[in-house]
Parts: C-alpha cells; sequence; structure tokens
C-alpha cells in the first residue's frame, strides 16, 4: 500500500456543514421581536394621532359653524334677540333649540337636539319637536355649554357676547374638573354617567385615558352687534 493511500485513510473525515445554535436562534427571535414591537408601536400610535386629528378638527369645525349661524342671525336680521330658557333661544328671526349635555344620537326631537336652528316662532316659544330648519350638530356630539349675554337686550346697538362649547365622544370620554371624583363626571372618576346635567358644563373636557383619540371638545366665544336696526 502507497504511502499516499495510507495517509488518506488515516486522515479524519470531518462534517463541513454548519447552522444555527440554539444560543444564535434565541437572539436573531429577540432581536426580531424587538423590531416587529417597534413597527406595531409605530403603527398604533399614528392610528391614535390620525383619528384625533380627525375628530378635532371636525368638533372645531362644527362649532365655528354653530357659532357663525348664531352670529349671523344677529347681525343680519331685523328682529331683536331674545335669551329664554335652557332649552331655546331667538336670535334674530331664528330660532335655536337644544338639549344641553345631551349627546345627540343623529335624529332630531323633542328630548334629543343638538343644536337646531329653524324659523322664530311667536314670541319665541319652543315647538317642542324641531321641524323645517337644520341641526348644527353631527351624531355623537353634545352641546355643553351655550350662553348670549348682552348689557341691554332691549338696545340693538348693544353688542352680543356669545359663547359655547361642543364636545364629540361618548360618555365615559368626558368629564368636568368642576366636579370633585366623588361627583358624577368628576375627572378623577374613570367611570361613565348617564345624567345630561353631568355634561352640561363649560368646563367639559376630554380625559386622559384609553380611548382619549375617540373625544374631543371645541369652545369658542365671539362679541356682535346687531347691523340692520328697525
Amino acid at each position: 500500500m502507497s504511502s499516499n493511500a495510507r495517509r488518506s485513510r488515516q486522515r479524519p473525515r470531518s462534517d463541513s456543514q454548519a447552522g444555527f445554535t440554539i444560543v444564535e436562534l434565541m437572539i436573531a427571535t429577540l432581536v426580531f421581536s424587538v423590531v416587529l414591537l417597534v413597527i406595531t408601536y409605530g403603527v398604533m400610535h399614528f392610528t391614535r394621532s390620525y383619528y384625533k386629528g380627525i375628530n378635532s378638527s371636525n368638533t372645531q369645525t362644527t362649532a365655528q359653524n354653530a357659532i357663525d349661524t348664531i352670529s349671523q342671525a344677529i347681525q343680519f336680521s331685523q328682529g331683536g334677540t331674545t335669551t329664554a330658557d335652557d332649552k331655546h333661544f331667538c336670535a334674530g328671526n331664528k330660532l335655536f333649540l337644544y338639549n344641553e349635555g345631551t349627546e345627540f344620537t343623529g335624529t332630531p326631537t323633542a328630548t334629543n337636539r343638538g343644536l337646531y336652528v329653524m324659523p322664530a316662532t311667536d314670541n319665541c316659544t319652543d315647538p317642542g319637536t324641531p321641524s323645517g330648519g337644520t341641526e348644527l350638530l353631527s351624531k355623537r356630539m353634545r352641546l355643553a355649554n351655550v350662553s348670549l349675554a348682552s348689557d341691554d337686550p332691549t338696545d340693538a346697538s348693544q353688542p352680543w357676547s356669545i359663547s359655547l362649547r361642543v364636545a364629540y365622544g361618548d360618555a365615559d370620554l368626558l368629564c368636568s374638573p368642576s366636579l370633585n371624583g366623588q361627583s358624577s363626571g368628576g375627572c378623577a372618576n374613570s367611570a361613565a354617567y348617564a345624567a345630561d346635567a353631568t355634561f352640561a358644563k363649560d368646563d367639559l373636557q376630554c380625559k386622559l385615558q384609553t380611548g382619549s383619540q375617540f373625544c374631543s371638545v371645541a369652545a369658542l366665544s365671539t362679541v356682535v352687534q346687531q347691523r340692520i336696526i328697525n
């Protein structure tokens, strides 16, 4: 037997096939999981920001349209402005019907009116069921507060101060800081409250909690004066 043959027979055989060890697989899985977690968080954050922006914009636009409608009714009408009770008022020749604190369900009724505007009735009376007009709020919104004030309502030359607050969102997302944590609707309490009076507040706001992207509050105020005087 030749020396080459003996050396070939004596050389130990080696397996050149390589693979991942358990430790390497665990490290790779951990890295992949962290990357996936970061991507998931980014998508969720973007989604929350998107819905928050949409809802805030819609609520702000609705509040602006509402206060503009009231302002124009006072400015460009020969009719006087009359403050009534907490469910209706007349501005110029327009009658505004509402239920403060009530979430508008989408169909105006005598007990579920967001902020409904229609031609004024005799002596600024509340007809009960809205008809022949326009609902200014969208579904799931509520009029938290509306105020009209003048130093002398009988003097058409006196300016009117108008303020309103519109809220969007379910009851469990809204609260009023003026109510403490032991009272219905207090911001320190995370429970939901159904009483409409709880949400008829000029300081109504969104709670800082999960789901807050589906809540928005817009508060506006202005001063106007009647331009057409009899």
